[in-house]
């Protein structure tokens, strides 16, 4: 539970913060902003599937694709 449940009295909302964030992002020029975006981009890291090796997963779709339907029917599970 929160302050907002705890406090009796209202309390206003506090978004300076947001004013602030306006403030610097009118205020810089565009190249720094491309420079700040860079900076934070080279920190984003890779997905995850990229660990995996491309020909792994098409060469596993083509095994399971050449066996069909064959066997499909031994894990049907019948209704009762």
């Amino acid at each position: 539970m929160g302050k907002e449940v705890v406090c009796e009295l209202a309390e206003p909302p506090t978004y300076g913060y947001v004013e602030d964030i306006k403030q610097l992002l009118f205020s810089m020029t565009k190249q720094e902003r491309d420079n700040v975006g860079a900076k934070y981009k080279a920190k984003i890291p890779d997905p995850l599937n990229h660990q995996f090796l491309e020909c792994t997963s098409i060469q596993g779709y083509g095994h399971k694709a050449s066996q069909g339907m064959q066997g499909a029917t031994d894990r049907v599970i019948p209704f009762r």
